[in-house]
């Protein structure tokens, strides 16, 4: 689960290092999962949904880059693509 919110990251960074501490000395999390984000509420999404919009976004990002990097030839191959 995951958020895109500007608390989530460094937060839940430092979440994640309690429970890996915990994990390595036998201690299990036995609370429930987070279903809503604890610093601005909205309900989380699944990770895969999130990191599918990630590489369509980087991809589309290295896409413009190639085509400013392109000659004006090589931009009408593109575009026929």
């Amino acid at each position: 689960m995951i958020c895109n919110c500007n608390d989530w990251e460094g937060n839940m960074e430092k979440i994640n290092g309690f429970i890996v501490f915990g994990f390595t000395h036998q201690m299990k999390y036995t609370g429930k999962p987070f279903v809503f984000c604890p610093w601005c509420s909205k309900k989380l999404q699944e990770e895969k949904e999130e990191r599918l919009e990630d590489k369509i976004i980087q991809e589309n990002d290295f896409k413009q880059k190639i085509y400013k990097e392109c000659d004006e030839e090589d931009r009408r191959k593109l575009e026929k693509e």
